[in-house]
């Protein structure tokens, strides 16, 4: 081996290692909720909250337990759970006037969604209330897909307007050039769960529609507990700066 390649290898681990040691990926699990506009085919794609929260204590709510979380946000009489995939339960209540829809974290009985559905109308987000973190787009190559994708179902969300797993493949794909999707990415494998909200029934309209996106795994800074900017810009704001 020649003496440069020699010199140029010495310089490379220490920048090597250094990345790896900026990385600081979380002890435990995290979970992402993204929640994202312009899913009906033809409309602009952009990132509207993102909150970002540990996972909490595995303690394994009964199904009254998950329901009395919901309670806290949705004083209805009528929820039920209406389908389990992994980690995730959503929880329902069906509309006459006024229903809702809501996904918790079974293990530990977190609410990371909780929204209004509205007969002939538009419900009201309850969870996440506000962006948590701030969230960039990069240039370059995107994040490294997810292992496991489940789609929650939503029977008024209608196939002739994408199908949900359609729909949630396209919200993964614009996620991957964000710095979130790139965090949880570099630090090992995450697994997606994805839900179709629709705020208003009756005749459904599509444009007014968001995928939930949630997003759990081991990420680095600053959603590792670091310091968090809660001053996040819209997403097609940060965006168009690389266009």
């Amino acid at each position: 081996m020649s003496y440069l390649r020699i010199l140029l290898l010495a310089a490379l681990v220490p920048v090597f290692c250094a990345s790896l040691v900026g990385a600081e990926c979380s002890d435990s699990e995290l979970s992402a909720v993204f929640v994202v506009d312009g899913i009906y085919p033809g409309t602009d794609m952009e990132l509207r909250l993102l909150s970002v929260t540990p996972v909490g204590e595995i303690t394994n709510p009964s199904e009254e337990e998950l329901i009395g979380a919901v309670q806290v946000y949705w004083e209805g009489q009528y929820l039920q759970l209406l389908s389990t995939l992994g980690n995730h339960t959503l929880i329902i209540e069906e509309p006459g006037d006024f229903g809702y829809s809501a996904i918790v974290d079974n293990r530990t009985g977190q609410v990371l969604f909780g929204g209004e559905v509205t007969w002939m109308g538009l419900g009201g987000l309850d969870v996440p209330p506000a962006s948590t973190h701030a969230w960039q787009y990069t240039a370059g190559d995107p994040a490294p897909a997810p292992a496991s994708l489940a789609v929650l179902p939503n029977p008024y969300w209608a196939d002739i307007y994408g199908s949900p797993l359609g729909v949630a493949g396209i919200v993964i794909e614009f996620l991957r050039d964000s710095d979130v999707l790139h965090g949880f990415g570099d630090c090992g494998p995450y697994d997606v769960t994805a839900y179709i909200w629709t705020p208003s029934v009756g005749v459904t309209d599509p444009n007014e529609a968001e995928c939930i996106l949630i997003v759990t795994g081991r990420c680095g800074e600053p959603w590792n507990g670091g310091p968090v900017d809660n001053t996040s810009a819209p997403w097609s704001a940060v965006k168009a700066l690389y266009r």
